[in-house]
Formats: structure tokens, sequence, C-alpha cells
């Protein structure tokens, strides 16, 4: 007897066809921050070995070298250390779903092509919505209480690095600790403090200090009122760490509540800008604000604490993600994809051709990736506003 082929062909290239002309604009087009990157970066899928992905960073200037002297003095010789190294490694992602004995008889061996087409459509939606879920929580997860992780996001490490894992203020101890990139960072002890987000204090970070001499305090827990000055006091800060004016490269993240927030803070005559680089053309709402696009994300709720794990050290109905504010610096992002796992889509294999296996087909979906931010003190991310 012959193997039950499902008519394979037919629903292989259908299933094919239809993943592969709508998995960018089913998964990356519809997460707010996958598209923010993309519209900036594009997505790089030139990786194809290796288990890391590592940049050298150059996070210091030498102006503190640069001495007055007189004729009659001695020039001085010193040095200074100004790079370092980060890293973030490859994270596999896999959604299964399984064709029943009861769905192969009623809509394949059915005496209709439709069906075939029908089934794999809905099979491909539902994979596709399954990996943009996953990818959008992995996004917005915070640590777990106590994980301490340098190689990925989450408490196993298991997943991508996301926008809190670069962006919340990390320290050696506590339920906020951990280190990013492979690097730590402890804003109490002023280890790599170039490496933390900026806040709300509007001043660049210098070597551990802030410009003044005084040194790093974080403010990202402290309520603050959502309002144009604040607006400001964020893009300040990040420009002054960026030396960038373009204010498209720019991007403001928030949920509802915010977002009705700023939105009355917002000029009669205010005009995109920039419209070439409007989240706009994603389907997304957006207003700017001197130049700045806004965007809603209406995941951001106080409901998406479970899916995205408000800080276990903060309440989490102070710091929930209805509350958090998220200015990111594009250029300072990337976004990996390993071509050989580019949402990558498998052919359906029987299996009762296995002992003690189903009768029922497999598909699987895969994905081999990997999120950065190779410059965290040009971002902002504030977990009280209101």
């Amino acid at each position: 007897m012959a193997t039950p082929t499902l008519t394979n062909t037919n629903l292989d290239n259908a299933t094919r066809e239809i993943w592969e002309d709508t998995v960018q604009k089913e998964v990356i087009e519809k997460d707010v921050i996958l598209s923010a990157i993309m519209l900036a970066n594009g997505i790089d899928q030139t990786r194809s070995g290796g288990k890391y992905i590592s940049k050298s960073l150059d996070y210091t200037e030498f102006d503190s070298l640069a001495t007055w002297y007189g004729e009659t003095d001695k020039l001085t010789a010193t040095d200074k250390t100004y790079l370092d190294r980060a890293y973030v490694l490859w994270k596999n992602m896999h959604v299964s779903t399984h064709i029943s004995l009861d769905e192969e008889m009623d809509n394949v061996q059915a005496d209709s092509n439709a069906k075939v087409t029908d089934l794999a459509k809905d099979i491909v939606e539902k994979v596709q919505k399954a990996m943009r879920i996953k990818l959008r929580n992995a996004m917005y997860h915070s640590y777990d209480s106590g994980a301490s992780v340098s190689t990925g996001g989450g408490a196993d490490g298991k997943q991508i690095f996301s926008v809190i894992n670069a962006l919340a203020h990390g320290e050696t101890s506590g339920d906020m600790g951990y280190s990013y990139a492979g690097l730590t960072r402890d804003v109490s002890a002023g280890t790599r403090e170039w490496f933390q987000s900026a806040d709300l204090t509007a001043e660049p970070i210098k070597q551990g200090y802030l410009v003044d001499g005084t040194a790093w305090t974080s403010t990202q827990a402290t309520a603050v009122t959502a309002s144009y000055d604040t607006f400001q006091k964020a893009y300040t800060a990040c420009t002054r760490n960026t030396a960038d004016q373009d204010a498209s490269n720019y991007k403001v993240i928030v949920g509802p509540t915010l977002w009705r927030a700023f939105k009355a803070w917002v000029k009669a005559d205010e005009v995109q800008v920039n419209p070439s680089k409007s989240m706009r053309q994603y389907g997304f709402q957006t207003f700017t604000m001197d130049g700045v696009e806004f965007v809603l994300d209406t995941t951001l709720t106080l409901g998406g604490i479970t899916d995205y794990k408000a800080f276990s050290s903060l309440t989490a109905t102070t710091n929930s993600p209805d509350k958090w504010f998220l200015m990111l610096y594009l250029p300072s992002w990337k976004f990996y994809i390993h071509k050989k796992r580019s949402f990558w889509m498998m052919p359906t294999k029987w299996q009762g051709d296995v002992e003690n296996g189903y009768d029922r087909w497999l598909i699987r979906g895969f994905l081999r990736c990997a999120c950065a931010c190779w410059q965290p003190n040009a971002n902002l991310f504030h977990a009280l506003m209101t």
C-alpha cells in the first residue's frame, strides 16, 4: 500500500507560495518594533555561520587627552581605553501544527482543488500569527526576578534580547540585575554606564558620569507626567548621545493611555516631515511631535503584564506596559535573520510511517534570529509615565 501523500505536491506548493508571499507582511510589518527597525535598517540576512554576532564598540572620546602646554613644558604621553566588544547569540523558534486525519479527508481528498488552497491558507495564517505573537512578546519581555543572563532574554536565555533588556538600567545585583550583550552594567557602581540607556536627566553619559561630573542615577521608575516638556527632555537626552538631529531617525512607541496623553499636546499644524520613513505605510496609527513620529502599539496595556513580564522588582500595577514610554534611535538597532532558517516552512510530513506514530501530517515553521541594540544610550525607556 502506498504511503498517503496528502497530495503533497499541491499542498506543499500552495503553503510555500502563500507563506513566502505573506511572511514579511504578516509577521514583520504587523509588529511595531520590527517594522521600525526594518524601516530604518532593513533586515540582515547575510549571516550564514558562527555562534555569535559581535560588534566592537567605540564608547569614549580622547578629549581628556588634549592638553594645553607652553613652550617650555614637557609633552605628556597618555593612553585611554576606548573599545569594548558586545555580542549576541542566535536564537531559535519553531511553530508546529498538524493536519489531522479528518482534516485531510474532508479538505484534501475531497473533490475540490479549492479546498486544498483553503487549508493551506489557514495553516499559513495560524503559523505566521503564532510567530508574530511570539516575536512581539519577546520584544517587550523583561527579566524575571533573579535572572541574570548575559547571552539572551527571558529567564532561561533562550529567546532574543528584548527592547526592555537593552534599555532597562542594569545593576549586578537585585531583581533588575543583568548584563546585556555579554557586558556587565551597574548604575550604582559606575560599571559601563555608557552602555545604559539615556535618562530624563537630559545629560549625556561620559565614562560613567554625567557631563557635570556627578554620578549617574536612574530615574526610569520615577513617576513623571506625559507632556511636551517630558518629550523634549527625552529627545534632548537621546540626541546629545548621538549628535544626530534628524528627527526621522527616532520613533516614540507608546500604548493607548500615553498615546491620548501626548496627542493632546500636538500642535494643530503638525505634519509628517519625512513621509518616506513614516510607519503609516504599515498601517500603524501615528502622529508627529517636532518631527519625531509617535507610534501606537495597542498591546501596551495593563493586560500586557502577563506576556511582557513587567519588572518584578517594581510593582506590576505601577510599572505596567500602559505606562511605558520608549524613544528608539533606530540606527542603533539591528534585527538579524539567519538565511538558513529565514521564516522557513518545512514540507508536510506524514507521521504514520513511524512506530507508534499518528495518522496525521506534521508541518513546522522555523526561524533563527537575533536582535541587538549596539548603542543603548542613544535610546530612552521610562517605566512610569502617566
